[in-house]
């Protein structure tokens, strides 16, 4: 007997300039600056930043700047962080005391 099993990640719909999208992944970028050929100038580097990877409802697929979006689903936030204790309550004991649940 043979088993398939597919995992797929769950797609946020969020909104990017007003138009409805979804959500896919973060990307990360990194360009490389050469030094500056005149004198004191630059010594280069590197610029790195965080993309998001969006699809419109009409198929195109963008790579925007997380500002630009807005997440369209606010239930998955406080799903995510209501589960998870961050600070005792104040009726828990000192709250300087971390607590693991």
């Amino acid at each position: 007997m043979q088993v398939e099993m597919c995992v797929q990640p769950a797609l946020r719909p969020c909104y990017y300039k007003g138009r409805k999208a979804v959500f896919h992944q973060w990307s990360l970028f990194s360009n490389i600056i050469p030094p500056s050929p005149m004198v004191g100038g630059h010594g280069g580097g590197v610029v790195s930043g965080t993309m998001a990877i969006i699809e419109t409802a009409d198929g195109t697929v963008l790579e925007v700047y997380p500002t630009d979006i807005q997440f369209a689903d606010p239930g998955y936030i406080s799903e995510v962080w209501n589960n998870q204790r961050i600070r005792p309550m104040k009726e828990e004991g000192d709250p300087d005391e971390t607590v693991q649940t």
